[in-house]
């Protein structure tokens, strides 16, 4: 992504949805990938990029691993008085995931320390069937690792049940 890691400048939202985007027209444009042959698959922060760019184009399903509704529910986690106003990025999943019409599984860990679980729950509630939501153990980064079987096993399954494996 343009501003992480060498890349120069500073990160913004919309930066972060157009490399996203970018990346995936790369796929169908130039490698040839159909659209329907697509899993996207975002952690954290790269989850609210995920459901933007499945909101927008068309792929075969998402996967969302540890992501929140939107920066506002965030903010609040951390400072419940913060007002809404004060909070200038969206990175609004919440109203994104009602566009996503192809299957979504959701990973989170009860443990997360960085993202509450229940932000995880309630982009969940929000989003369109077919939908699934696994319950990891583990912290925000390593739910996959404490809880390997789980994670990779119901991956498996939603892929196979998609007809995506």
């Amino acid at each position: 992504l343009s501003c992480y890691g060498k890349s120069e400048g500073s990160p913004t939202e919309k930066g972060m949805y157009t490399d996203v985007a970018a990346a995936f027209d790369y796929l169908v444009q130039q490698r040839g990938v159909a659209p329907e042959h697509i899993v996207v698959y975002g952690a954290s922060l790269g989850g609210a990029a995920a459901v933007d760019v499945i909101s927008k184009k068309e792929a075969a399903a998402l996967i969302v691993d540890s992501s929140f509704s939107n920066a506002v529910d965030m903010a609040r986690f951390y400072y419940p008085h913060i007002p809404s106003i004060l909070v200038s990025i969206k990175l609004d999943s919440l109203s994104k995931i009602k566009n996503v019409h192809k299957p979504v599984l959701f990973f989170h860990s009860k443990d997360d320390n960085i993202v509450p679980y229940k932000l995880g729950r309630k982009l969940y509630e929000a989003a369109n069937d077919p939908k699934e939501f696994i319950t990891l153990q583990g912290d925000h980064n390593d739910g996959h690792m404490f809880d390997y079987e789980r994670f990779t096993g119901g991956m498996k399954r939603f892929l196979e049940r998609e007809g995506l494996l």
